[in-house]
């Protein structure tokens, strides 16, 4: 006897063993009862979801000896012939083969008799988008008012390209892709009922290259029992389907963690020499990055501490252009190869607001790696020193006493935060009498200044005993709230018209203002 591949021997043959379509098989099962059944169906949504077996399922159901039932009997003969596909009431017709008026012209002779056995004919049109325009013309009238004995069901992977003249005259049902989690539960039941044992990582790695389709999922576990023995493991799945090791893409991780760039390129040649495909690699590396980013946001154990949330959101977002652009690059290893040494220096990036943030509250400048070594010889860099200008250094604020004890406090708070110092250093006028340290700030530029003091008043204090040998009460004092020009609402602007924050920033970091031209 033939041997039946595994998707049709495990295909269902009754409404209650169709799996992640709960809701689709609910509304039918329902119309069943009332009869109340629409003259024709449209079933859409991705490959190996259910559409075709739904339709059948539907034909047994309409066709029953029992009566037009919720839940055919599969024992009557009806039943048995449309499982074996030998019932004449029942065509099934490709849309993509039989797509010209011709073909349509032809179907509306054959329904017009009444069938020779059942009581309904069910016209099952796969792939209906690849008909013709023409023939979408010639179906129209059919549709809209078929013979009574007649229920069309028309499936398709892509429902937009239908005309709406033939959406509107159908009952859309759109089959969503099944869940990863009821795919994996059904293949350990077919494992089970075959006599086989499969890890769970095994199952899971299948249900997830099956990405929602049942039909792929048995496909591929056809091709791993072929390959494995009696045990399926996740190395045999990784073999049989050609997917990348989970091991490889943990090690990649772990070197653009560490910046180690001859890791990377040792890994690519991995992938090359093992003759894994690009884009199927940049799909699943990008899935694998899911994973960790979901074990990032739920809080579970850390593998890659040294990689933030914001690190991976990155590299994700540069694995879905390379997997479009892969597909055009005239050499894919070099692309991967520069893809992911870019990858490896975006760890260096920090987030621009969480930077501004911790340096308003005190905090020192994130330390990043420092540059690889120069290759210039030391006479050089020397005489490159001497050549270069010297930077401008900007007048000192009016200091009315203990001028050398305020410029070694504003020296020592740069050395703590060049928060701490910028506020100190930006006060109009400095004071220190009767052992207060009086910071006199003016304009709205002052108000925001003021308040970094306030909020970090004990830290500047510290610095000041030290220096003043003394116990010092910092009074940051707010001596003008006039304003210059008029301002947004919820903006601080300064007198000339600047954020305060964006001011502090541009002479931190020694930052200017390029204009477009």
């Amino acid at each position: 006897m033939r041997y039946i591949p595994i998707a049709r021997r495990y295909r269902p043959r009754r409404f209650s063993e169709i799996v992640g379509q709960e809701s689709i098989v609910k509304t039918i099962q329902n119309q069943l009862k009332t009869g109340r059944v629409p003259h024709a169906f449209l079933f859409s949504g991705t490959r190996g979801v259910g559409k075709t077996t739904t339709a059948r399922i539907l034909a047994k159901a309409l066709n029953c000896e029992k009566g037009i039932t919720p839940e055919p009997c599969n024992e009557c003969s009806s039943c048995r012939a449309i499982d074996e596909g030998n019932f004449l009431a029942l065509m099934e017709i490709d849309g993509a083969s039989n797509r010209g008026i011709d073909e349509v012209r032809s179907l509306q002779e054959a329904i017009t008799q009444k069938p020779l056995e059942g009581r309904m004919k069910v016209v099952i049109i796969d792939e209906v988008h690849m008909l013709t325009q023409e023939a979408f013309n010639a179906l129209l009238k059919t549709i809209e008012e078929p013979p009574e004995h007649v229920v069309f069901v028309l499936a398709t992977t892509d429902y937009q390209r239908i005309p709406a003249t033939i959406l509107s005259r159908t009952v859309h049902f759109h089959f969503r892709e099944i869940p990863e989690e009821i795919i994996r539960e059904q293949i350990v039941k077919i494992t089970e009922n075959e006599g086989l044992e499969i890890e769970p990582e095994a199952a899971r790695l299948i249900a997830e290259a099956a990405e929602g389709s049942m039909r792929d999922a048995e496909t591929a576990l056809e091709k791993v029992i072929a390959y494995s023995e009696e045990k399926i493991r996740r190395e045999d799945v990784e073999q049989a389907l050609g997917l990348v090791p989970r091991a490889l893409m943990e090690q990649l991780t772990a070197a653009l963690e560490s910046k180690n760039r001859k890791k990377i390129f040792e890994i690519v040649e991995e992938i090359f020499l093992q003759g894994y495909n690009v884009r199927r690699f940049l799909k699943d590396y990008l899935s694998f990055l899911r994973s960790i980013l979901y074990e990032k946001t739920r809080g579970r154990k850390d593998r890659f501490p040294g990689l933030s949330r914001e690190d991976i959101i990155r590299f994700s977002n540069m694995l879905l252009e390379g997997e479009y652009r892969v597909k055009n690059a005239t050499n894919p290893r070099v692309y991967l190869e520069l893809l992911l040494i870019k990858m490896s220096f975006l760890t260096n990036v920090v987030d621009l607001e969480n930077l501004i943030d911790g340096l308003l509250k005190g905090s020192e400048l994130p330390v990043v790696s420092p540059p690889a070594p120069s290759s210039v010889s030391p006479e050089k860099e020397e005489n490159f020193e001497k050549d270069m200008p010297e930077a401008e250094v900007e007048p000192a604020k009016p200091v009315e006493n203990h001028s050398s004890e305020v410029t070694e406090l504003i020296k020592e708070l740069d050395r703590k935060s060049s928060v701490l110092s910028t506020a100190v250093e930006e006060a109009s006028s400095i004071k220190v009498e009767d052992k207060k340290l009086i910071l006199i700030y003016q304009g709205d530029e002052g108000e925001y200044f003021k308040e970094v003091v306030e909020k970090n008043i004990e830290d500047i204090k510290k610095v000041a005993d030290r220096i003043f040998s003394a116990d010092i009460e910092v009074t940051p004092i707010l001596k003008s709230r006039e304003r210059a020009g008029e301002k947004e609402e919820g903006e601080d602007l300064n007198d000339e018209g600047e954020n305060p924050k964006i001011m502090m920033f541009r002479k931190i970091f020694k930052a200017s203002e390029i204009k477009e031209e």
